[in-house]
């Protein structure tokens, strides 16, 4: 675990991880985008929803990570 993860405190009072709870919660929302982040805060933001939905769907959920281009064949 790298020392930004170590260090990032979740809580609901953090407007980034308020955020992640709200998208995880509302069915509707299908997507979430983020600006101006490190791939480290991009794969820690990931897991937090994984988590986050696990408990909410009570099954695991896959994380796939895209490319910034991706052709319909590779979806």
């Amino acid at each position: 675990m790298t020392e930004l993860a170590k260090s990032f405190q979740l809580c609901l009072t953090d407007s980034f991880t308020r955020s992640l709870a709200c998208a995880a919660i509302t069915p509707g929302l299908r997507s979430i985008l983020l600006f101006d982040s490190s791939l480290e805060v991009l794969q820690l933001a990931a897991q937090i929803t994984a988590d986050m939905l696990k408990v909410i769907v009570g099954y695991s959920v896959k994380t796939v990570y895209l490319n910034s281009f991706e052709s319909e064949e590779n979806l």
